[in-house]
């Protein structure tokens, strides 16, 4: 009761085990609520795999007060898409950095940088200042061109990471 749909949303997770995660771009459509229930499975990311990541990506911990960007890029149908690049509008301290294909290990695999995504579609940034609002763009390859697969408006927050799906526009 009380949580409106037709709108989007933004989840945040916490936790002891986990690090604090704010999920943008959550969506509920009316015909998704069963008897006034909706079901989805939240994202999580162990305090741990904070560090690690970062450690894989810049060498480096995250820096104190700064936050990070993580999602993945689907197309319209909202499978998973390889070969799409993302940027935002604000100074990063980092290259943005695709993850590798091990979906049972995603890592940052910096020789994806001038491939863009994997098949898992997953990208990050590290060492974002936090506070104010942050475009994030996404484009891929349609037919030899680059298209706009989505842009969103996010904020991130200091020790945390800031999530969001590009789900193909609606």
């Amino acid at each position: 009761p009380g949580v409106p749909t037709e709108t989007e949303l933004l989840i945040k997770t916490s936790g002891a085990q986990w690090a604090e995660l704010y999920d943008y771009n959550i969506f509920i459509r009316n015909d998704q609520v069963t008897a006034g229930e909706w079901k989805h499975d939240v994202r999580a990311l162990a305090s741990d795999d904070y560090g690690v990541i970062s450690q894989a990506a810049i060498g480096a911990p995250i820096t104190a007060g700064n936050g990070a960007i993580a999602g993945e890029v689907h197309d319209c149908g909202d499978v998973r898409l390889s070969g799409a690049y993302v940027d935002t509008d604000a100074e990063h301290e980092s290259d943005v950095f695709y993850f590798g294909e091990n979906e049972a290990d995603p890592l940052p695999d910096k020789n994806r940088a001038l491939q863009g995504t994997s098949k898992l579609g997953l990208f990050g940034m590290l060492n974002m200042k936090t506070g104010t609002p942050i475009r994030i763009s996404a484009v891929g390859n349609y037919n030899g061109q680059l298209v706009l697969l989505g842009t969103y408006t996010v904020q991130t927050f200091p020790g945390a990471v800031t999530a969001l799906s590009f789900r193909g526009r609606r």
